[in-house]
């Protein structure tokens, strides 16, 4: 657990007048969207000026404490991966008032601080990693989906019959020497395989009828390696089966996927056990005798962009502003009521009433704030994204032909053992040479 020695605290100091109004001091967590610390200059670390984004909970604690006529004083925590379930032990008056991080409501908090009215309504979200059907061993082939695959064998089918008929005609014409029922199969294989071999026909129905098969058909090999890349490139992937709630609730429920959240788990734990409605009863029933871990944000999303977690987070939490960044984390189709978000101030303070007066009187202005963070950060992770899986430009992935070697080797393997009784099965002929003449294809 990391430390909360308030010595380790570093702090900036930024006074909205030289004045001797009291002052309010707000711990913040030192990431976006909290606070811009980028925006803090000088030796006077105060805020930028002409900084458009200088952080979530800075522009609304600006609002407060002009509201209740207090000097801001900005301190900022050091250490990213404290726990928040520990915060309200540093509120104390005169060092800390309140922290700059919104909360719910719970009832751990309400015995032990003051909460503050909702500044805004939160969205909640629960988020997993995406795993296309199509990103495994066997992507090459499920291209084409099986009433393809049919069609394909059928076209080789009608295409092999349809090539010794015409040779058996031609033999009866007398244009053509025998001509076996394999030979015409194996020469409909190596030209599907794209294998040199010279089909002579006298009829100029066969040609027609060869020119026709390749122009609606083409090669198989080649068919399906274009069909692939064009599918990797133009088709919008599907993620449908792992957005529903079933899938999501069915994971958790048997053990497969671990559900995690940034900071606390308490608030959760406690909606979940009280829940006696969608969605805090599915996870009740799901999660049942199972821990849910408690991490920071930049662990939680690691957990889910590595290990396939999934994530409770909030559209207010770096957890969720991390998490947009990963183009393979997507939000599941899981939906939560609003929640308000809260601060919370030490037990009994005198600051309370009136901080929950300012709230009051500016709530449409801290919601626009919030929409504005939210919306910014939507974009932000679009120009920064950070994506794992292909998209065009990417080189090739040597996994996407995992699939097609695998049936490669199997067909080899396949062949070396025909060789091999083939050898055998003529090396038996020699010894008995009246075999010979009972040979039937």
């Amino acid at each position: 657990m990391a430390s909360l020695n308030i010595t380790k605290f570093s702090q900036y100091v930024h006074y909205w007048k030289r004045d001797n109004r009291p002052e309010l001091n707000v711990l913040f967590p030192n990431y976006f969207p909290y606070i811009n610390e980028e925006c803090l200059r000088g030796s006077s670390n105060t805020m930028a000026y002409r900084c458009g984004l200088p952080g979530l909970m800075y522009e609304i604690m600006k609002v407060i404490a002009k509201g209740i006529n207090y000097q801001l004083v900005i301190k900022l925590h050091d250490n990213t991966n404290v726990s928040h379930s520990r915060l309200w032990r540093l509120l104390e008056p005169g060092v800390y008032d309140t922290i700059a991080y919104p909360l719910q409501l719970s009832e751990s908090h309400a015995r032990l601080t003051d909460i503050s009215a909702s500044l805004y309504q939160v969205e909640s979200y629960i988020l997993i990693r995406s795993e296309e059907k199509r990103d495994s061993w066997w992507n090459l082939f499920k291209v084409y989906d099986n009433a393809s695959w049919w069609m394909i064998a059928l076209i080789s089918i009608v295409q092999a019959i349809f090539i010794w008929f015409v040779q058996r005609v031609e033999l009866k014409a007398l244009m053509r020497e025998n001509v076996k029922v394999s030979e015409a199969i194996w020469q409909v294989v190596r030209m599907q395989c794209l294998q040199n071999h010279e089909l002579d026909f006298h009829f100029k129905a066969g040609k027609f009828s060869l020119w026709l098969f390749a122009f609606l058909q083409c090669s198989i090999l080649l068919g399906v390696f274009a069909s692939w890349f064009l599918y990797s490139l133009i088709r919008p992937p599907d993620y449908d089966w792992l957005r529903h709630n079933r899938y999501v609730f069915d994971q958790l429920a048997q053990g497969e996927r671990q559900l995690i959240t940034e900071g606390s788990t308490k608030w959760f734990t406690e909606r979940k056990a009280k829940g006696h409605t969608y969605p805090y009863l599915d996870f009740k029933l799901a999660l049942e005798g199972k821990e849910i871990l408690g991490k920071s944000a930049k662990e939680a999303v690691e957990e889910v962009a590595r290990n396939g977690a999934i994530m409770y987070t909030r559209a207010d939490w770096q957890s969720y502003f991390l998490a947009s960044r990963h183009c393979n984390i997507i939000k599941t189709h899981v939906v939560f009521p609003p929640l308000g978000a809260h601060l919370i101030l030490p037990k009994n303070s005198s600051l309370t009433p009136k901080v929950n007066q300012v709230i009051k009187a500016n709530k449409m202005k801290f919601g626009a704030i919030y929409r504005r963070y939210t919306e910014m950060i939507s974009k932000e992770a679009v120009m920064t994204s950070i994506c794992g899986e292909f998209k065009p430009g990417d080189p090739l992935k040597m996994s996407f032909f995992y699939g097609l070697f695998i049936v490669i080797a199997s067909l080899f393997l396949f062949a070396l053992a025909l060789f091999c009784g083939e050898i055998a099965y003529h090396a038996y002929q020699q010894k008995n040479p009246n075999l010979a003449d009972n040979e039937i294809i």
